[in-house]
């Protein structure tokens, strides 16, 4: 397969940056690594983008007589655009005075962002003189009542060669401009860099500081050529390698990088709409930039899930992993393991880097996320499923089991119930479902009998019970199941008849815990309406009778605010597939999908609140100049979960002995290597007869997948769903069984060949099985 997909992405993103380190919410060092907002650049916002208290961008204008490209608007009116957009390189492109021009930006090194600026003639004969200036500009803004500091400019003379700096305030220190060698640079004053500008650019709200540094290259023919800068914080050591050499082995370096990760990565072909097809990168690169390197407590990667306070989540860290398996599964294994491995206690505390606690209780208690919040032993049980690695399932059952034991232990009361400590644990900050005062780090362990607690014990034992039926650990089945079953009795006893719904208990009345009739969370009454109250449908707790009437009940989470969170629209979506309500799980994600995917894939950011299009964000608000929120946010990315699974409709297939078939090695048992059920979802607007809706290279137990549909006819009306044509191709051949929902054989191969096809039907399941 070819490697990353090239395309006309939005010329806004972020970078990674491996070195950003967070101690507390307060401190933190590293920044992130942002496009810049008004012009043709990348920089550092520093600690993090929502705190920001020093900006320094790394910019490129280009001038031709009169006419200077300068800012944003100026480069718009080039075609300007992004043809490789991921987390490791960033490049726009534009066309310009006769030629092509592509700056390419790069992590080149801790604290060293560098800059390629390429450029080759467009054909149309033009040969003109053209300058080329690099800018940096740095903004700076004091905490709050405290007094301005200025941002000093150093000269090229005084700035020990380099093309000039700033010295920020403290703590941020100095930023050097480096230009490549063997080049004829003219060092620009601060006058000379404002004056490019032919109007202010309005500076961040809060800015008291601003100044720029530049410098000047003019080329003369029409002839391919490059330039290269770095802006640094540190001086060079001695027998550093030349700026030049240093940014093009960077821009190497990451290129080669990215495309081993999507050589093997899943992608979107045929008639998805544009921005699916570049949305589902953007999710992917989000996911990516979210792994961290090794370091702190940390002895291999581990999943920071958010670049502007990298921390360890279990829910988030595992909503992560199992979504980087579509590009990435030995990474993604690699990441979970250490999340668990690597805790600082059995409960997998919430830490920053270093270990350092960032969820407290109110009693002292070091908390970490529960069994119930984004499901951690569902998102591990299908990275499983996705992968059948038996090593790595063996290494990291015994935190699994250590985890759940430690919930049995400390977090259940004296009735044998599991309760959380503080709504922290919930992952519900602050909710008046489980805490009245809603503060939270209260102590709630007394209040309120959760049922998503109950449900997800049930579901996380069930998980153990069968991981240890893999591993051949017969010892532990018994227990993981008695286990099960007991809290899978306690969560079919919160089953209300009268309202045909699960609740949660008030362990203060003794009752189910009452409605406040108050909409005072998120829009809603918490106490009558939870999302997670459909965790009995993902732990096969709830009865066929009692999935049907939580049709009725699903009904309530179509909008906002269930549709406006990666946590809360997972756990309802799944819940429905698990109810068999596979329409209502298709139209809600589509309609989730097709509201965010256009906003990531924007060309221009229409208002200073409007969050940075390109990367995956905290949340999916239905007004964007209301956001306020956390940008390059793992769990944002679940919009490619909601789009392989309740649209696309490829679903992991069961695993373990399930026919008699024999074991085999640990890397691939053959057994059960390629089983999964497609269960497709498109929306009706994309059944028009002769669109095909494809993913490719999806990786799978070890091989590559392709699956695409062919609309054959329409649907007619609510009855008549529209017939596909599916193609199903393995990267080796393969026999084929599929299997229809009444159990009836609907196509059996007789010799193995590398695709098959067959007539389905869209909103109807079918069960597929491949063998060598």
């Amino acid at each position: 397969m070819p490697g990353f997909p090239i395309d006309e992405y939005t010329p806004h993103g972020y970078l990674a940056n491996p070195f950003a380190v967070a101690h507390s919410w307060n401190d933190g060092g590293g920044g992130c690594l942002r496009s810049s907002r008004e012009y043709i650049g990348f920089g550092w916002l520093l600690p993090w983008t929502l705190r920001w208290r020093a900006n320094v961008e790394l910019l490129v204008v280009l001038k031709h007589g009169d006419q200077t490209l300068a800012t944003r608007a100026d480069f718009e009116a080039c075609d300007l655009r992004s043809t490789h957009h991921t987390a490791d390189l960033f490049e726009y492109r534009w066309v310009a005075f006769g030629r092509t021009w592509t700056a390419a930006y790069v992590l080149a090194a801790k604290d060293q962002l560098g800059l390629e600026l390429s450029w080759e003639p467009d054909g149309t004969g033009e040969s003109n003189n053209v300058s080329i200036v690099f800018v940096v500009r740095g903004r700076h803004r004091p905490v709050q009542g405290a007094p301005a500091s200025p941002i000093v400019v150093a000269t090229a003379s005084e700035a020990g060669g380099t093309a000039g700096g700033l010295m920020m305030p403290e703590p941020f220190g100095q930023f050097e401009l480096a230009i490549g060698e063997g080049e004829h640079w003219s060092p620009l004053s601060a006058a000379e860099v404002a004056a490019l500008w032919a109007a202010p650019v309005e500076a961040d709200a809060g800015a008291t500081g601003e100044a720029q540094i530049g410098a000047s290259l003019t080329i003369a023919d029409a002839a391919a050529g490059k330039a290269c800068a770095i802006l640094r914080r540190e001086a060079p050591s001695a027998g550093a390698a030349p700026v030049s050499s240093q940014v093009l082995e960077a821009v190497q370096a990451a290129r080669e990088a990215d495309e081993r990760f999507w050589a093997d990565a899943a992608r979107l072909e045929g008639e998805w709409p544009d921005s699916w097809r570049r949305g589902w990168v953007y999710d992917l690169e989000t996911t990516r930039m979210c792994i961290y390197p090794p370091g702190g407590i940390f002895t291999d990667v581990w999943p920071a899930w958010m670049v502007q306070w990298p921390r360890a989540v279990v829910a988030e860290g595992t909503l992560d992993a199992v979504r980087l398996a579509y590009g990435d599964p030995d990474l993604a294994k690699r990441a979970a393991l250490s999340l668990f491995r690597d805790a600082t206690a059995p409960n997998v505390p919430c830490v920053f880097q270093h270990g350092e606690p960032n969820m407290v209780a109110k009693d002292g208690a070091i908390c970490g996320t529960s069994p119930a919040w984004c499901v951690p032993f569902f998102n591990l049980e299908r990275l499983y499923a996705l992968t059948l690695d038996r090593g790595w399932l063996a290494a990291i059952y015994p935190f699994l089991a250590r985890y759940v034991e430690w919930w049995l232990a400390k977090r259940t009361d004296a009735d044998g119930w599991a309760v959380y400590k503080c709504t922290w644990e919930a992952g519900e900050d602050d909710t008046p479902r489980l805490d009245p005062e809603r503060r939270g780090d209260n102590v709630v362990s007394a209040f309120v009998r959760p049922v998503e607690l109950q449900a997800t014990m049930a579901l996380s034992a069930g998980v153990l019970a069968r991981f240890a039926a893999v591993l051949g650990h017969d010892a532990d089945i018994a227990r993981w199941r008695a286990l099960e079953a007991d809290f899978a009795s306690r969560a079919q006893s919160l089953w209300d008849d009268a309202e045909g719904r699960f609740r949660d208990w008030d362990a203060r009345n003794g009752t189910f815990l009452a409605p406040s009739a108050e909409t005072n969370y998120w829009g809603v009454d918490p106490c009558r309406y939870s999302a997670l109250a459909f965790t009995p449908l993902l732990a096969g707790i709830a009865t066929p009778e009692q999935a049907q009437r939580l049709h009725a009940e699903l009904r309530h989470y179509a909008g906002p605010p269930w549709t406006l969170w990666a946590s809360w629209s997972y756990v309802v979506l799944e819940g429905a597939l698990a109810a068999g309500a596979r329409g209502f799980a298709a139209d809600v994600a589509h309609d989730i999908v097709s509201r965010v995917y256009p906003e990531l894939d924007q060309r221009q950011i229409a208002s200073p609140q409007h969050p940075t299009p390109g990367v995956a964000r905290e949340f999916w608000p239905l007004d964007l100049a209301t956001w306020e929120a956390c940008e390059g946010y793992g769990w944002g990315a679940n919009t490619a979960s909601l789009l392989i699974r309740q649209i696309f409709g490829f679903l992991e297939g069961p695993y373990g002995d399930l026919s008699g078939e024999p074991e085999a090695s640990d890397e691939q048992p053959a057994g059960d290597a390629l089983r999964f059920r497609l269960w497709p979802g498109l929306p009706s607007s994309f059944c028009e007869p002769g669109r095909v809706y494809q993913i490719s290279n999806l990786p799978y137990r070890g091989r590559s997948l392709t699956v695409s549909y062919r609309v054959v006819e329409p649907e007619s009306d609510a009855t008549s769903p529209a017939a596909l044509s599916v193609t199903i191709a393995a990267d080796q051949p393969t026999h084929c069984r599929v299997v229809g929902p009444d159990g009836q054989v609907l196509y059996r191969s007789e010799q193995p060949t590398l695709s098959h096809d067959l007539v389905g039907l869209n909103g109807v399941a079918y069960d597929v099985l491949l063998e060598p």
